[in-house]
């Protein structure tokens, strides 16, 4: 069984590639990611990628939207006042680690030395030097309208080639959950009240349109008339499709 499993070329190729710890610790994450669903399991994972590490780490998804919204941003020990800092300056659209290409390891002091910087660049790092983020490592993965990154603090994230190797491994399936995650909410974002209610007593719950009516002390008439124009909103023929496009982050 053994030989026949070597023979296999994604397997002779990881092998030969990765060290066998990321390859160990990449199939742990890896079957906890098959069960990740909700914004609990993504705060889950990032808690155990976080402790394997030793640091702090932020996974943090930019829709489509300019700014860092608190709904987009799962957070693992990153100073709150540097996030508060890093929104309202709008830092995301200067940021040298922000812009850097998706799907590759982004070691943050080789980034936040440019040879010229530009007067915003340069007051961008000597906020970083400020509040102790000149070193890190980022990892981008780019999905339809969105950008989902996950940074880790501290000068031994940037020299630990392991893991750099297991989160290459991880991330894209973790940006994935990410992305439907945050795209769902997004969408929830803009629904009505009774609208939020509804979809919540669906997919939390299971509840059928009756259900739902005695649940939320609506009457079924007005279940029906919701999800109807949820139904219209987005296009979709039933209500199937209309769970599967939320769930998904569909627009």
């Amino acid at each position: 069984m053994q030989e026949f499993i070597t023979r296999l070329p994604e397997v002779t190729r990881l092998l030969t590639t990765k060290t066998a710890v990321s390859v160990y610790q990449t199939t742990a994450f890896q079957s906890m990611l098959l069960k990740a669903r909700s914004r609990e399991d993504i705060e889950a994972a990032l808690a155990v990628i976080s402790a394997v590490a030793e640091a702090p780490a932020i996974l943090v998804g930019f829709c489509g939207d300019d700014d860092l919204q608190s709904a987009m941003v799962v957070n693992r020990g990153w100073p709150e006042a540097w996030l508060l800092r890093y929104a309202e300056y709008k830092y995301h659209l200067i940021d040298p680690v922000a812009l850097a290409p998706a799907g590759e390891p982004i070691i943050w002091s080789q980034w936040l030395n440019p040879a010229s910087p530009t007067r915003t660049v340069q007051s961008y790092i000597e906020d970083c030097r400020r509040f102790k983020m000149t070193h890190g490592l980022t990892f981008i993965n780019k999905i339809g309208d969105c950008r989902i990154f996950m940074s880790l603090i501290g000068q031994q994230v940037e020299d630990c080639p392991v893991l750099r190797e297991t989160l290459s491994m991880v991330l894209p399936e973790l940006s994935h959950v990410a992305y439907r995650v945050f795209a769902s909410e997004r969408l929830l974002a803009k629904m009505t009240n009774n609208q939020r209610s509804i979809i919540h007593c669906i997919i939390k719950h299971g509840l059928t349109q009756k259900e739902i009516a005695s649940h939320l002390s609506m009457p079924l008439s007005t279940v029906r008339y919701n999800l109807d124009q949820l139904k219209i909103e987005f296009g979709c023929d039933s209500m199937e499709q209309l769970m599967y496009r939320i769930g998904n982050g569909e627009m």
